[in-house]
């Protein structure tokens, strides 16, 4: 028995007054909403399908091996995914969602807990996902719904924490020096700056198909002991290519494919990340075929 079946089973029994006197905003065709819960936890199925039930809503189950094939198949009004119990990663579902229901990205609801894996974190925080608490699951999912059924068309999205940092250096956009300038170009250097940070990096193709990308975070003389052990990660659409953490100095390397369209996404302070932009990478490409 999961760790959280006790609790759940007890939950089951106690849903607030205050709730089962409301219910969630029908569609205008006056139907039920349909909600997706994709989770493998059996006392959180019978918890939540009972809840949404009350609350006026069709419940779908999946374990989350089946999601794609779902989507495709039905309409839903909402995703809940139980991020530390289903079948399927947060970001698959995204990305599925993106694909083939794009409508339903500001509607993903994630169930965590304080066991819920650091890199799922993250991903919530970058895509500033829709979260509740598994200790407080039926009010903050009841919240959750009523604010995303009333505005159907602009449902408040969290707290915005990822932000684009200002390139404040190209080495493409500088001319080559004089005698150079019919020269091979096989590297890039982009300077970044957010606030009072200055990320440097290196780009560099790397055989067949694959770039390297060095770089440093320079903070403030007052936040130079914080530029260790940030993630870093490179992301392409909501794909993440590859993932390290900044060493003492803030310096990191990482490796991966060659993408026409690729960032960097790097979290400089808890709850706020940045994005850095590297925009076509056309010429890594082309190096790799040379």
């Amino acid at each position: 028995m999961d760790v959280h079946e006790p609790a759940l089973a007890e939950r089951s029994h106690s849903i607030p007054t205050a709730m089962m006197q409301s219910s969630i905003p029908e569609t205008p065709a006056n139907e039920k909403r349909r909600i997706l819960l994709i989770t493998e936890e059996p006392s959180l199925r019978s918890l939540v399908s009972t809840f949404l039930v009350t609350m006026g809503c069709a419940c779908s189950m999946s374990s989350g091996t089946e999601v794609e094939t779902i989507l495709e198949r039905e309409a839903f009004d909402a995703v809940l995914l139980d991020a530390d119990h289903s079948q399927i990663a947060v970001e698959t579902v995204l990305l599925k969602t993106q694909e083939g229901r794009p409508s339903l990205s500001t509607r993903i609801l994630v169930i965590r807990s304080g066991l819920t894996a650091p890199q799922t974190i993250e991903l919530i925080e970058r895509h500033e996902l829709r979260q509740v608490s598994l200790e407080s699951l039926l009010q903050q999912l009841w919240a959750a719904l009523q604010d995303i059924f009333t505005s159907p068309q602009q449902p408040k999205l969290a707290p915005h924490s990822m932000h684009t940092a200002q390139i404040i250096f190209d080495s493409f956009s500088w001319p080559a020096p004089i005698g150079l300038r019919g020269s091979r170009t096989d590297s890039r250097q982009i300077a970044f700056q957010h606030r009072s940070a200055i990320i440097d990096l290196l780009i560099e193709p790397r055989g067949v198909g694959k770039i390297a990308i060095m770089g440093q975070v320079l903070q403030s003389p007052k936040q130079r002991g914080e530029s260790e052990g940030l993630p870093v990660l490179v992301v392409s659409g909501v794909r993440t290519m590859a993932r390290t953490s900044t060493n003492q100095f803030g310096e990191f390397r990482l490796e991966c494919a060659s993408v026409r369209d690729a960032c960097v996404e790097m979290r400089l302070r808890e709850g706020e990340w940045v994005s850095l932009p590297l925009g076509k990478l056309d010429w890594a490409i082309r190096e790799r075929s040379d």
